[in-house]
């Protein structure tokens, strides 16, 4: 959008989307309201964590002059090659990236075939909220405004955080299920037949089994990492 473009006019923001009925580009060359249209397709997490990132270091007050190639989603698929396109409808290879000047970072678990390509990858299908705003401040040499002294909540928010984290992995260690299993990755849970008389309820008993050791090890790992990637990206 134009508000990105006005403020970060140095950040390439590259975009690929074939799912939700994206609409098909015909060739190498696309208008600027068709990849608009695309960029709307997929409004999920890598979208909307992304925004969020570039609002925090407008209100933040940090440089925006920086270099930066941003990329999200899977890509276009056209002749057996993968093509991302710029907000202006040209596309762009796989050989064209690589050759992008800038440091690049691409954005969510659909993008997993440009880690070898980017500088850093933000894995997740959606990203940890806070992760690609902490991964655009490492890579524009800047730093977090919230995580300074002069934030005089910033002590018992780091506190506060902490205390949740390890109370939670106490509730854990205990066998007990505090949410519904994490998925990381875009996909169709398939769930078992219903007979009549369940079709007709209003709401389907779901009993969750116990968390067999494998899954406790799993979910601890993703509180830590659910902290990490606040501060760390």
């Amino acid at each position: 959008g134009d508000w990105m473009a006005n403020n970060f006019p140095n950040v390439k923001v590259l975009i690929g989307h074939t799912k939700n009925g994206a609409p098909v580009v015909g060739g190498r060359e696309a208008s600027r309201e068709l990849m608009a249209s695309m960029e709307m397709t997929c409004r999920g997490g890598c979208l909307a964590t992304t925004r969020y990132a570039f609002d925090m270091l407008h209100y933040e007050g940090k440089k925006k002059d920086f270099k930066l190639n941003l990329f999200i989603g899977a890509g276009v698929q056209k002749n057996g090659q993968t093509y991302y396109f710029d907000r202006d409808g040209k596309a762009y290879s796989f050989d064209d990236i690589s050759k992008l000047p800038g440091k690049k970072l691409a954005i969510g678990s659909c993008t997993r075939h440009l880690s070898g390509i980017a500088n850093r990858h933000v894995d997740g299908c959606m990203p940890m909220p806070n992760s690609p705003h902490m991964a655009i401040h490492w890579m524009s040499g800047t730093f977090c405004s919230v995580m300074t002294p002069k934030n005089r909540h910033l002590l018992p928010e780091l506190l506060d955080t902490m205390n949740m984290m390890l109370a939670r992995i106490v509730q854990i260690g205990k066998g007990k299920r505090l949410d519904c299993a994490l998925r990381y990755d875009d996909g169709i849970v398939e769930t078992r037949v219903l007979s009549n008389e369940e079709k007709r309820r209003s709401y389907i008993p779901w009993p969750l089994p116990p968390l067999t050791g494998k899954e406790k090890r799993q979910l601890i790992a993703t509180e830590l990492r659910s902290i990490l990637s606040t501060f760390l990206g």
